[in-house]
């Protein structure tokens, strides 16, 4: 990951929820507020932290997305549109074999060949601390990162899902403010970083 994109992320942090996924849906960075809305990445083995095998694999996704099959159907569909691109990506070639070999129900999607590229879109969350959460994505490639996409999700103004990401961005500032202070003599230490906010694999 580049700095600048590492930085990007944590200046949206607090009001943007952002991820950058790369090769076979990938999760390679995130900002604080991206994973409040969904999943603990910090708390996983990196080799985990994946898109496709949160979805097929993972243990709460379904709980977390009431709308599962629909997600699953475009995860796959996307795939298979990076496969089209980019037939030779080791990466993807691996996540594709490994999810075949795991999880009958992204066999039997892949088989069907279904292919789509969302750049944009709606996702649907049912958060276990603001309720439902109705949020719109975008994706941007990243051109001078080949394999690398930025995602950016954001609520319709005025509507319950901004107040509920406003609620989430809150707790983050509370847990932020809990931590303990840096002495101002550490903090000054060259190269040491406070509170960087964007957790990079």
């Amino acid at each position: 990951m580049r700095p600048e994109v590492l930085r990007l992320l944590e200046a949206m942090d607090g009001r943007i929820p952002a991820f950058v996924f790369g090769p076979g849906t990938d999760v390679l960075a995130w900002n604080r507020l991206g994973a409040r809305i969904g999943l603990d990445f910090d708390a996983m083995a990196e080799e985990e932290r994946n898109g496709a095998f949160l979805i097929f694999l993972g243990p709460r996704t379904r709980e977390l997305h009431p709308n599962w099959s629909e997600v699953a159907d475009d995860t796959v569909a996307g795939l298979r549109a990076e496969a089209g691109r980019t037939p030779d990506n080791a990466r993807l070639c691996r996540v594709v074999h490994e999810l075949r070999e795991r999880s009958e129900e992204f066999r039997l999607r892949w088989e069907a060949q279904a292919v789509q590229e969302r750049m944009r879109g709606t996702k649907l969350y049912r958060h276990p601390e603001v309720g439902e959460l109705v949020v719109t994505f975008e994706a941007l490639v990243l051109p001078a990162d080949p394999g690398q996409t930025l995602c950016t999700y954001t609520a319709e103004k005025g509507a319950a899902s901004e107040r509920a990401l406003r609620a989430l961005a809150a707790g983050l500032e509370a847990e932020a403010g809990a931590e303990v202070e840096v002495p101002v003599a550490e903090a000054e230490v060259p190269g040491a970083e406070v509170g960087a906010g964007v957790a990079p694999v």
